[in-house]
């Protein structure tokens, strides 16, 4: 309810003209990755967009999103435009703390997308539709997230992946 506040009077600043009070963007975040460029070649909306290459680096991460209660949302949503169908598959892993007691290691949601189209392609992923692995503590307990071509696939060569508008929807 407190984001929701604090978007409205952004918005009314006009400083999140572009997105509605029940979206929380992500482009603004810290993108890293060795293959990972910043460009304005393939733009969907806004000024921007991630260029990826899945074959040459096989996973990038967006930092920069622990301090958002995911749990006000229901979806993540974004843009990607691949430059050839590979049916490469793409995971989407959300990483945050492990439950008290729960199981050892890294705790997370993922969620598998193949690629199987060129151009553009909204993709829209319930957060239910998200598999946690291990105990990960809630949704309102995120770090970072982290899209792989190598979550139990081999990356494939030519896929290169184009992300925009990439965001959190009520």
């Amino acid at each position: 309810m407190k984001l929701k506040a604090i978007l409205l009077v952004l918005s009314s600043l006009g400083l999140t003209a572009h997105l509605p009070a029940e979206a929380l963007d992500l482009m603004g975040s810290q993108w890293r990755g060795t293959t990972l460029k910043k460009t304005t070649s393939e733009v969907k909306n806004g000024n921007f967009s991630y260029r990826w290459d899945a074959f040459g680096s096989s996973y990038f991460r967006i930092n920069d999103v622990s301090s958002q209660d995911w749990n006000q949302f229901n979806e993540l949503s974004f843009w990607a435009y691949s430059e050839e169908k590979t049916d490469a598959i793409i995971a989407i892993g959300v990483y945050g703390e492990t439950q008290p007691g729960g199981t050892s290691g890294i705790s997370y949601y993922v969620h598998r997308l193949t690629v199987d189209w060129e151009g553009w392609k909204q993709i829209k992923v319930s957060l239910s539709d998200f598999i946690p692995v291990r105990s990960p503590l809630g949704w309102s307990d995120v770090s970072y997230v982290k899209i792989m071509s190598n979550y139990g696939t081999q990356p494939v060569a030519g896929t290169v992946l184009y992300f925009n508008d990439f965001k959190l929807e009520e």
